[in-house]
């Protein structure tokens, strides 16, 4: 004769990395509200890539879709204001760069209803004639200071301030030729179906 045992199940935590807020797991409580807030995760956080794209492509009507209306950037001394002035204000120092190159990674979220707050770890690299008329990179490592709302579903940038942390201006050491370009003439313009252009 079999004895009957109990079988005790224990929850395992995988992703504590997950916690926006102190104490709100989405993995060992998966509520609807947790559930919820796993997807507004995301939705900012793919915030922060298409911006990377957008100014990287040259997307200025990408990056105005990115804010809302009456949002606010802060560049430190390079621009300080609307968000849309901001974007209308970028060709003019980005046609000086060869290429740019923004990567983010690190990035905290915190939640209060329709509103959330983000701090956004960001590489940025930038391919420019300097003042000698030779070509350099300049580097910059620093964060971006992120207030977004929520407006009929949907989350954009309400605020965005960009920090420095740290910055290093070099000779380029580049060998190969540049094949990615901005707008319809980079690669991803063609190549892609639906992925947005």
């Amino acid at each position: 004769m079999r004895s009957s045992s109990k079988r005790t199940i224990q929850r395992i935590e995988i992703a504590p990395t997950l916690q926006a807020i102190p104490g709100e797991n989405f993995v060992s409580d998966p509520t609807p509200d947790a559930l919820q807030r796993l997807l507004d995760h995301r939705e900012i956080q793919d915030l922060a890539i298409r911006y990377c794209r957008a100014i990287d492509r040259h997307d200025w009507a990408a990056m105005h879709a990115l804010y809302h209306g009456d949002a606010t950037d802060d560049h430190g001394s390079l621009f300080q204001g609307p968000a849309r002035a901001y974007i209308d204000w970028l060709p003019s120092i980005a046609h000086k760069m060869h290429a740019t190159f923004h990567q983010v990674s690190n990035h905290l979220i915190a939640w209060r209803g329709d509103r959330a707050e983000g701090e956004v770890y960001v590489v940025a690299c930038h391919l420019k004639t300097g003042a000698d008329g030779q070509e350099e990179q300049v580097i910059t490592g620093g964060r971006y200071l992120d207030r977004y709302t929520r407006r009929d579903g949907v989350w954009k940038f309400q605020s965005r301030k960009a920090v420095m942390d740290w910055n290093e201006v070099q000779p380029s050491l580049r060998r190969w030729p540049l094949t990615g370009a901005h707008g319809p003439q980079d690669p991803a313009w063609d190549f892609f179906e639906f992925l947005g252009k």
